[in-house]
């Protein structure tokens, strides 16, 4: 074998390699997007095997018929039993028969179009899919938040003490005036002396 013989079988390895890293890669991503919205966690996309049961687990299918890949010749049958998985998942996100077909023939490419696209997750969700933890009951307080208390305006001179003014000055909450309660039955009013009217005879 020649130096160029050698260079081109090199260059061919190379080449068949990074080309399965890219589709290892690409698969990993798409249905790890997959997982991620049917409630499963996006990192066992990235396992083998592992990838196959959950995928199984999501379409109802047992994922011990994996257990064929020790039989010789039996991936078929893991292959159509994958198909099944798929085409149920398919379902769960409302897409028909023709995704399907998409599975079958180009897998990476139908887990980019279910995990990157808009589709959701329309299924039963009494399976072992997460959603995420769910909503607690929302907690309402009885009592609304009272508003700030606000003075009133008080007359020129009036000097503020303890909430209140000299002159008598008042506080209100919102636009009612707290007034001073009213004289048990029976008492008189306080005395609240008036001021003597000013003529012009005193002056």
């Amino acid at each position: 074998m020649t130096s160029i013989d050698t260079a081109t079988a090199a260059a061919v390895g190379f080449l068949w390699f990074a080309g399965i890293a890219v589709f290892y890669v690409w698969t990993a991503l798409a249905l790890g997007a997959v997982f991620r919205k049917s409630g499963e966690l996006s990192w066992k996309a990235w396992v083998p095997i592992l990838n196959q049961v959950v995928l199984f687990r999501l379409g109802g299918v047992s994922p011990l018929l994996l257990l064929l890949y020790i039989v010789p010749g039996a991936f078929i049958a893991v292959y159509v039993f994958q198909v099944i998985a798929c085409h149920r998942v398919n379902a769960s996100f409302g897409f028909g028969a023709g995704m399907t077909v998409l599975a079958a023939l180009l897998f990476p490419v139908w887990a980019s179009v279910v995990g990157f696209g808009s589709a959701r997750w329309v299924g039963d969700e009494s399976g072992p899919r997460r959603t995420g933890p769910p909503a607690g009951p929302s907690r309402s307080s009885s009592f609304d938040a009272a508003p700030p208390l606000a003075p009133t305006s008080s007359p020129a001179g009036a000097t503020p003490f303890f909430g209140r003014t000299t002159l008598d000055q008042v506080y209100s909450t919102a636009s009612d005036v707290v007034a001073p309660p009213a004289p048990a039955p029976g008492r008189p009013a306080p005395f609240a002396p008036t001021a003597t009217p000013f003529s012009r005879s005193e002056a």
